[in-house]
This record gives C-alpha cells, sequence and structure tokens, in this order.
C-alpha cells in the first residue's frame, strides 16, 4: 500500500497533536480527587488511539480513538486528530472506505489539518483517482506550500493525467524548494524530452547526472538525445555509462551498437549485438542488425 507518511506526512502533522489543556487549581482535595480518575482514563485513550509506540492492537487503537469522538468532549483540533488517527488506523488494515471517510471528518473539524489532506490524497492515488488525489494533495499545499514531497507526488498526478504545464510547474518548484532533487530534474527532463523540446531536456539530464552519477536512466536518456541531435560520440559516450552501472539493458546495447555500426567500429558493433542476443535470445533486430555487418 502506498503510504505518504515516511515521505512527508511527518512534517505535516507535526502541529496535529493534542490540544493540552491547563485545569485551573480548584479549592479542596475532594474536587481534585474526582477529577483524576477521568484524566487518567482520557489519556489512556488518547495513548491508545495515537499508539505513539506502535505496539498497540487494532481493535485497541479503534477503540481509544472512539471513546474520545464519542464522548462529546474534543472539538476541532482535538476532534479532528481522533479521526486523523482513526483513519490511519482503518488504512493499515486496508479499510480504505472507512479510512477516506475519517479523514473527511477530520478536516472538517480541522481544515487546516494537512496531514489528513495528504493521507486521503494517498488513497485516492492509489485507487488511480487522480484528480480527487490532486485536489487533496493542493488543499495540503495551499496549508503549507513548501512540502515538497506533496509537490512531488502532484506532479507525478498531473503527468499520468497528460497535463504535462502543471507537472513541469511542479517539478519547477521541487528545484526551487530541494535544488539537489536529481530526481525532480529526471522526472522534467523526460517530459521535456517527451515534447521533443531538446535543449530544456538536456540540461535538466545534465543537472542530474551532476546530483546523481549513479542514474542510468539520466545517461539513457541524455544519450538519446544527443543521438537525435547527431552526436555520435556522445551519444556512446552516455550509453556506455549507462552500461556500466547497468549492464542488463538490452535496448541500450543495441542502440550503442548501430551507433558503432555507423561509426564504422564493426567488431565493438558485433560485440553489442551478440550481447543483447545472450540477454533475449528472441531479439529479432540484434540478430538482424549483427547479419548486416556480417553480410558487409
Amino acid at each position: 500500500m502506498f503510504q505518504l507518511k515516511s515521505v512527508f506526512e511527518r512534517r505535516a502533522f507535526a502541529i496535529a497533536r493534542p490540544r493540552v489543556f491547563r485545569i485551573p487549581v480548584m479549592t479542596g482535595t475532594i474536587v481534585v480527587a474526582a477529577c483524576l480518575p477521568s484524566l487518567a482514563q482520557e489519556q489512556q485513550h488518547w495513548d491508545a488511539c495515537k499508539n505513539a509506540g506502535k505496539s498497540a492492537a487494532f481493535e485497541q487503537v479503534i477503540g481509544g480513538c472512539d471513546a474520545l469522538i464519542s464522548s462529546g468532549k474534543e472539538h476541532g483540533r482535538n476532534l479532528a486528530i481522533a479521526h486523523y488517527h482513526r483513519a490511519n488506523a482503518y488504512r493499515d488494515r486496508g479499510e480504505l472506505d472507512r479510512a477516506v471517510a475519517d479523514y473527511g471528518e477530520a478536516v472538517r473539524h480541522d481544515p487546516k489539518l494537512a496531514a489528513a489532506f495528504i493521507s486521503r490524497g494517498s488513497i485516492h492515488r492509489q485507487r488511480r483517482e487522480r484528480d480527487r488525489a490532486i485536489a487533496d494533495f493542493t488543499a495540503a499545499l495551499a496549508i503549507d506550500p513548501n512540502l515538497v514531497g506533496v509537490l512531488h507526488v502532484r506532479a507525478f498526478e498531473y503527468r499520468q493525467k497528460g497535463d504535462l504545464d502543471h507537472a513541469i510547474a511542479d517539478y519547477g518548484a521541487v528545484i526551487r524548494l530541494d535544488p539537489k532533487n536529481a530526481q525532480a530534474y529526471l522526472s522534467r527532463a523526460l517530459i521535456y524530452r517527451s515534447r521533443n523540446e531538446l535543449d530544456p531536456a538536456l540540461a535538466d539530464l545534465n543537472a542530474a547526472i551532476r546530483l546523481d552519477s549513479k542514474s542510468a536512466i539520466a545517461y539513457v536518456n541524455r544519450g538519446l538525445i544527443h543521438a537525435a541531435k547527431g552526436e555520435t560520440d556522445g551519444a556512446v559516450n552516455d550509453f556506455s555509462a549507462a552500461i556500466a552501472i547497468n549492464p542488463r539493458q538490452p535496448v541500450v546495447l543495441l542502440n550503442r551498437g548501430r551507433l558503432y555500426r555507423q561509426k564504422q567500429e564493426f567488431d565493438r558493433a558485433v560485440a553489442d549485438f551478440s550481447a543483447v542476443i545472450k540477454l533475449d535470445r528472441k531479439s529479432a533486430p540484434a540478430f538482424a542488425s549483427r547479419g548486416d555487418v556480417y553480410r558487409n
């Protein structure tokens, strides 16, 4: 199950904790003593509901949250947080409809609870309900525009929808907030390349490789751009870098072999076509390309 909590939900929930109210000290020990059992029980419910140590059973978490929600004593932020934690328990249990309903209650009682929007959005994303996911991520970003992870995920959802302008804008926002985010540069480059905008794609791929020199996919895509520009040596160098990172890439080997053939480096071309055939005995293009070299 896709969960955003480990990536960026933690920050959004940093402020989403139950408010603690001071109880006025009243004269007379009898009144104070009478309050203690109720306060202790309420704290037990919160401890179970929040399950901070992750050791409580599902039934304990739900029971603690149920008690808080039905008590009539919690309002606003506190009531929202009880719904939020119960939603998390339902989500972890796989009861997604109940989780979505509780996240909805959480944001109804506290429209500034970004973590609930993020978590509900993650469920919509898992269900491929892209418009709903984007709406929830947008609501979270309206509360905190600096949630880099949310921006990155929303960009991906825009890209999957084909809304490439919004995706590019979100990747740009990620890069402004996190200039060392190699994945954002790579993702934006792939969009530029898909639109045949080769120069901005190349600039982003250069940045991605500078930040992550082990990104085989970045080298492959930069190599393809070099090839499209007729820069054969640059393409060969990038394909070679990608193959050095991951030798089991038949398509990259095939492309490099064709470039070697174009450069009339026939032994290297044959070696690459043979490597492709070793990885994929049904690769007709590799057999055909090697046959062309042998024939000529």
